[in-house]
């Protein structure tokens, strides 16, 4: 169901893409004039740095606290129970960052109530998951995790690893929050951030309309490119370990949306769904730069 906007705050993001000489207003043009949830919210796409923003910021206040976002761990289709994507991203994650978890002192900001970080709570030190959302964090709480609303929370604690899944192109203050973040952060320490790419193959190469009006969401600020990621992460003082690519969804969901024009593919033809299958269909996107996900590694830049 759509909603009506009626306020005209600023996004943000925009000011920092001309700050960081990474867009400018002639380089902005309109490439779908809606979002999922809100009519005449124009999203823009730089045609000189690739990357999509928001026009504007409509948010209501309050609306991180208060919004219910549905996070299930299972899905049934076709009466067969199956992985949702959450469950499979935390599990993803879990294996991807097990050396810098073991042992570690993990704070997942934005943690939501998916579970990663209680999966980090088998091998870390210590494990703390932030989220403003109250029912999200009671709900983790509940699960034996600690979860706090506020870094202020902290006092003066340190921790190896601080990880952003998915939450960075929702803050509509993304350079004050990682600087913020970076007191927190030990020395040799490092910030893992996981963006959706703004160079999706689904947006870059067949800019399909369907897929353009169901990912556009008015509380997703900024899709970043590589060049975008790294000059946000590096003028918040941390420096660049290594930008990944990785593609969370299949080929098998490209089809829906080819075909059908609608998401859930790799559910729905998941008897396509091969893992050695997608790690070239993944190699190849890759090498375009058309994966749908951009994990970036960053340290903090000391100053002596």
């Amino acid at each position: 169901m759509k909603i009506k906007s009626n306020n005209n705050t600023v996004n943000h993001n925009i000011e920092l893409l001309y700050k960081f000489n990474l867009s400018d207003k002639d380089s902005l043009k309109i490439f779908n004039e809606s979002t999922r949830n809100i009519d005449n919210l124009n999203v823009l796409k730089c045609n000189k740095s690739g990357v999509i923003v928001l026009e504007k910021y409509l948010l209501p206040e309050n609306y991180y606290e208060n919004d219910i976002h549905r996070n299930v761990s299972i899905n049934t289709v076709k009466g067969r129970v199956v992985p949702n994507r959450s469950t499979n991203d935390n599990l993803r994650r879990f294996e991807s960052y097990k050396e810098l978890i073991k042992d570690s002192d993990v704070l997942d900001f934005g943690c939501g109530r998916d579970g990663f970080i209680k999966l980090t709570q088998k091998i870390s030190k210590r494990s703390i998951g932030l989220e403003i959302n109250n029912a999200s964090r009671e709900y983790i709480n509940s699960t034996g995790v600690n979860c706090i609303k506020s870094l202020s929370e902290l006092n003066d604690e340190k921790f190896d690893l601080i990880t952003l899944n998915h939450v960075f192109h929702y803050l509509n203050d993304p350079i004050n929050i990682i600087i913020e973040l970076q007191k927190y952060l030990k020395d040799d320490g490092t910030i893992i951030i996981e963006v959706p790419h703004a160079r999706d193959l689904l947006l870059e190469t067949f800019n399909l309309k369907s897929f353009k009006n169901f990912t556009f969401c008015s509380d997703s600020l900024i899709l970043h490119t590589r060049e975008s990621l790294e000059t946000f992460a590096t003028n918040s003082g941390l420096y660049v370990k290594s930008i990944k690519s990785f593609q969370r969804y299949p080929i098998s969901n490209h089809y829906n949306w080819l075909l059908n024009g609608q998401p859930g593919g790799h559910e729905i033809f998941d008897n396509l769904n091969n893992d050695v299958f997608h790690n070239h269909y993944e190699k190849l996107l890759d090498s375009i730069d058309q994966t749908d996900t951009l994990i970036g590694y960053f340290g903090k830049q000391l100053k002596y």
